[in-house]
């Protein structure tokens, strides 16, 4: 289904019935690696589920200029999809990158998120020294991107998986992309969780590069945080019946 906000379409669907749930992708994922990987499915069963194509990606445009993609502006596109359906409020799940996003929408609109969970992202704003690293990673990923140096950026989303290289060429639009990862160097808004009716939930596995220092933000924003076994920043995602058996349907619930 379409709506447009800013002058840009942007693409989602919905299924089920019940309190609303929002699915947010992370970078190269459209909407659909919910529907494959069964989250839609699953969750349905008790809420009415909304994922998106945040822009970009999928079906939504995919503009190739950075200032598109502040991260301020990609909150209020998933709020545009919300106004389009009537939904006042709703539970609010990123991964990655769509972890960013959903971070960003409760922080700038806590009014209009129920609960919150963050998926292989930090749920606090870090030391700036980090941000720093962080940036300068993220500023040649996006140069591989943008010079076509495939394996390269490959290799810095830790994609080891052919199929993936397969997935990012077929489905992605690689100057979108590193538009979108331009789109949100530097000048980041301050992660502020006060104004939520409950503490946000994080989990990441514990394959994950990060972990210590996701873990460590999660407890400075007073988040929930769950490791899940045997899984890395990709099979994170992947591996639904690990995700759900943190027991995230009580945390929808309670």
């Amino acid at each position: 289904m379409p709506t447009t906000s800013r002058g840009y379409h942007l693409n989602y669907i919905t299924e089920g019935d019940g309190p609303t749930l929002v699915l947010i992708p992370g970078l190269t994922q459209s909407l659909q690696r919910w529907v494959d990987r069964g989250y839609v499915e699953r969750f349905s069963q008790s809420f009415r589920v909304i994922a998106v194509d945040p822009l970009g990606h999928g079906m939504s445009d995919r503009p190739h200029k950075a200032d598109a993609y502040c991260m301020p502006d990609c909150a209020l596109y998933v709020l545009a999809v919300l106004d389009a359906e009537g939904v006042r409020d709703a539970h609010v799940w990123g991964y990655s990158r769509g972890a960013r996003i959903a971070n960003t929408l409760a922080t700038i609109h806590p009014e209009r998120v129920t609960s919150l969970i963050i998926g292989g992202q930090l749920a606090a704003s870090v030391d700036p020294r980090i941000q720093v690293i962080s940036d300068d990673r993220n500023r040649k990923l996006a140069d591989a991107l943008r010079a076509g140096d495939v394996d390269t950026a490959m290799l810095m989303l830790d994609a080891k998986d052919p199929a993936a290289r397969e997935i990012l060429l077929a489905d992605n639009d690689i100057q979108a992309l590193a538009a979108a990862i331009e789109g949100d160097l530097g000048g980041k808004p301050d992660l502020d969780f006060s104004g939520l009716r409950r503490p946000p939930l994080a989990y990441a596995g514990d394959g994950e590069m990060f972990l210590p220092l996701f873990e460590h933000t999660a407890k400075q924003a007073g988040a929930e945080f769950h490791v899940i076994p045997g899984a890395n920043h990709v099979t994170a995602f992947r591996s639904m019946k690990k995700v759900v058996g943190t027991d995230l349907t009580r945390y929808f619930l309670e």
